[in-house]
């Protein structure tokens, strides 16, 4: 997967936000892995702390598909395992984007409010 980013930005000393979203967009071409998803956490985090406003962007889900972070929620209070039909009904972030701190800048609610606020 790092061969990937390397041939697409170049190796260089330094990385903007077009060089970011341009590996991002050929990730989100792949079928989701381990390193895949990995990888995209952590260019998202990155782009996280040059404050880059996100736009247009997919992330991964624990069904293992892309989707887009406002159809998302991240599973706060380990609903998940206490109903296991939450998995099929909603769709939930990859823990990697939860435990990287990016859920709130990326404005995914947690699963808890989706539960408790239907719509």
């Amino acid at each position: 997967a790092y061969r990937a980013l390397w041939e697409n930005i170049g190796i260089r000393d330094n990385f903007d936000e077009n060089d970011c979203l341009a590996v991002l967009h050929l990730l989100q071409q792949s079928p989701l892995q381990k390193a895949t998803t990995e990888m995209v956490a952590t260019i998202l985090k990155h782009l996280k702390n040059i404050s880059y406003i996100f736009k247009d962007i997919l992330i991964p889900t624990t069904k293992g598909i892309w989707s887009k972070p406002n159809k998302c929620c991240f599973d706060n209070c380990n609903l998940t395992s206490k109903d296991p039909v939450l998995k099929k009904k909603f769709s939930i972030v990859h823990s990697l984007i939860h435990k990287n701190g990016l859920t709130d800048y990326l404005g995914i609610v947690p699963l808890s409010y989706k539960v408790a606020s239907p719509q």
